[in-house]
């Protein structure tokens, strides 16, 4: 959550998920989040994971601190306002 990945940057951050966290990545794309509060929207970045790497990222991701990586349903669950309908659909 809050990360943009520029187009150009896309290979970086799946290897850095690959180096730090042993985990394969595929960055699938940004969701701009709608304005909520007063404040403006941000940038959350969508990747899926590798379905043999989920047992050694659900733990790994704890280390990346506060904005810690969510499941989609999570992510869903906790921002479902401020998510624009076409990005519910698109991931």
């Amino acid at each position: 959550m809050g990360t943009l990945i520029d187009k150009d940057q896309t290979e970086d951050a799946e290897e850095m998920f690959l180096n730090k966290f042993g985990v394969r990545v595929h960055y699938l794309g940004t969701i701009c989040t709608l304005p909520l509060d007063g404040e403006g929207g941000r940038h959350d970045a969508v990747f899926s994971l590798h379905l043999q790497d989920m047992g050694k990222f659900a733990s790994a991701r704890f280390q990346m601190g506060n904005d810690i990586p969510r499941w989609w349903e999570d992510y869903v669950a906790n921002n479902r306002e401020i998510i624009p309908k076409e990005d519910l659909n698109r991931f």
